[in-house]
């Protein structure tokens, strides 16, 4: 698994100037992929990571955010690259019914997007949720997936976030999944505030912080 809140997991590389550990900005799940939007504390360069979860959790995938340009290591995956080009040069604006079922309220989470162009893909990755909800019953499941797929949708999860997209539009990027992570992230961060939650303190600039989410919410 790959922690989200309250600070995301960072292992990644700056693909211009190789330094670690650049500032991630936020985490976008914007169909297939789930992209931690970075800026390098170094050189400056912002870009987009694709999270190690599903195909890429071996294969790590970057793309400039200005420039558009694929940084992959190693060796040459071609439908994986192609894929996350595709995504992001052909982003949409469409609105996007989302339609979101509460079963059971948890304080923890994990998050399992489903999301592909491709059936097998979809049952493939929903295998996972039968394992997790087997072996870690203390952690609730929030669950993105096709709207085809709804009928599957196992006994226990927390919540379901039911997209109401053919999978054949899945190829694409949209920025209405996006502004329903966004909420959920923002609505989740006021909840542990509000529960004194938060183990460690420190000071911040509030002013730049608010800034960003007051941002966010004049999108949704």
């Amino acid at each position: 698994m790959v922690r989200l809140k309250p600070n995301p997991d960072n292992f990644f590389t700056c693909p211009e100037c190789r330094s670690e550990q650049p500032f991630v900005n936020e985490i976008k799940v914007v169909s297939i992929n789930i992209l931690a939007d970075c800026t390098c504390a170094n050189c400056g360069f912002e870009f987009h990571q694709v999270l190690p979860v599903g195909h890429t959790v071996d294969y790590p995938l970057s793309i400039g955010s200005e420039n558009g340009k694929l940084y992959q290591p190693g060796e040459n995956h071609n439908w994986l690259s192609q894929s996350l080009l595709k995504a992001h040069k052909g982003s949409r604006k469409d609105t996007v019914r989302i339609e979101k079922i509460i079963f059971k309220k948890y304080e923890k989470v994990v998050i399992l997007n489903t999301l592909d162009s491709l059936y097998g893909h979809v049952l493939l990755k929903l295998y996972n949720a039968f394992y997790h909800l087997d072996h870690q019953k203390d952690i609730g499941l929030i669950l993105i997936i096709p709207k085809i797929f709804k009928w599957l949708i196992p006994k226990g999860c927390a919540e379901a976030w039911i997209v109401d997209l053919k999978l054949s539009e899945l190829i694409f990027d949209y920025e209405s999944i996006q502004k329903l992570s966004r909420l959920n992230q923002s609505l989740l961060l006021l909840a542990k505030i509000g529960n004194n939650q938060f183990e460690e303190t420190t000071f911040i600039y509030l002013k730049e912080k608010i800034q960003k989410k007051m941002e966010a919410f004049q999108e949704l």
